[in-house]
């Protein structure tokens, strides 16, 4: 059985300690707990939930009905899809895409995607040219049983 929920549109809360540039986009029932701030060209949409402390930098996106939790930290340029959840502390560094209904467990810090993505891309390509290098060597038959350590 499927049950659809169905809330009413309203304006969003701000609190009034909290600091919102005037050049950022608040969509409907976002709520904004006290001491969070909202940098310049920030988009927040509908039903997402930033508690205390937040701090979200420039030119960001946060995807409807994500809930932002007390000290999260995002840098700048990063977008993070419908319906994430980011714990207790956790810091958001620059550049980074998070996919929808993803969980970013407390204290955690993501660094920039780009860095991480081409770290592993060389760690295969290493293997990838180590094996061809040891098949060449072998004249192709390897060696039974060995698996490399990277």
């Amino acid at each position: 059985m499927t049950f659809a929920f169905l809330s009413p549109t309203i304006s969003p809360v701000l609190s009034k300690s909290s600091i919102v540039s005037n050049k950022s986009s608040i969509g409907q029932s976002v709520f904004v707990a006290p001491r969070v701030y909202i940098g310049p060209f920030v988009e927040i949409n509908e039903g997402t939930i930033l508690l205390p402390g937040c701090n979200v930098a420039h030119h960001t996106k946060l995807g409807a009905l994500c809930s932002i939790s007390d000290g999260v930290s995002i840098g700048g340029n990063v977008i993070v899809g419908e319906g994430c959840l980011l714990g207790l502390n956790a810091s958001i560094n620059r550049r980074v895409f998070i996919s929808k209904g993803k969980v970013i467990p407390s204290g955690k810090t993501i660094i920039e995607d780009l860095i991480t993505a081409a770290h592993n891309n060389a760690k295969e390509k290493l293997k990838t040219r180590t094996s061809e290098e040891i098949s060449k060597a072998t004249g192709g038959f390897g060696i039974p049983g060995f698996k490399w350590p990277l």
